[in-house]
């Protein structure tokens, strides 16, 4: 079983990363579950994830209440905690505002699988229609509902979220999200685009993705090090 104080550290670093690929600032959040318990590691609200300390992580419930923490949990909290319900197999979730998938929502496009790094969006990525916070029990479980076993939902007006089997898993996959939608919208405008086939493209996933995760992963550990976008 993680460590609770490895996992905190964990997060804060995956956080970090994600504001220095610009996916979130002092809004957006990223979580991950504590084994063996109904509950989960996330951020304080109204708190910079460029300068995110261990301190500010708080221990939340799935329905969204803070058990440990000195500071008020984020008002989407319940987001992660339902889909931690609904889905055994995830470990991380990362609520950002990535502007190409924003765009990509707002032009009523689904996210596919346009290259090899992002083959993980094999059963290509839905659009929840709505840009309210998903602050509520209602919307987090219909949010829930449309991500269904996919890794990732578009929300349009407001953001994305990304699940994975680990923080940097989740984390990655937002990365990979933005990467994707950028291209999506070039070919679009180009033309009509040609997503990868599902079966390769999970091939792709469980051969040479996942093996390789740890690489990648150290890659953008990297960039963080480093300052660089």
């Amino acid at each position: 079983m993680a460590d609770t104080d490895e996992l905190k550290r964990r997060l804060v670093k995956a956080s970090r990363v994600l504001e220095n690929e610009g996916l979130v600032d002092h809004f957006g959040h990223a979580s991950v579950r504590i084994p063996g318990k109904d509950a989960f590691l996330i951020k304080a609200g109204w708190i910079s994830n460029a300068t995110l300390k261990e301190e500010d992580i708080l221990v939340v419930d799935f329905s969204g209440k803070k058990l440990e923490g000195q500071k008020n949990a984020p008002r989407e909290a319940i987001m992660h905690g339902i889909i931690y319900r609904e889905r055994a197999d995830v470990n991380g979730v990362v609520h950002s505002h990535p502007p190409m998938a924003i765009a990509l929502a707002a032009i009523g496009k689904e996210g596919l699988p346009l290259y090899n790094q992002t083959a993980v969006f094999y059963d290509k990525v839905p659009i929840f229609q709505t840009p309210d916070l998903i602050g509520t029990e209602e919307l987090a479980l219909a949010l829930a509902k449309k991500l269904d076993q996919k890794v990732a939902v578009m929300i349009w007006g407001h953001g994305a979220t990304t699940v994975g089997n680990s923080v940097e898993d989740a984390t990655v996959n937002s990365i990979y999200l933005e990467r994707n939608s950028q291209m999506q919208l070039m070919a679009h405008a180009a033309g009509k685009p040609k997503p990868l086939n599902r079966e390769y493209a999970k091939g792709y996933v469980d051969n040479v993705h996942g093996p390789l995760f740890k690489y990648i992963w150290d890659y953008y550990e990297e960039r963080l090090e480093r300052g660089k976008r």
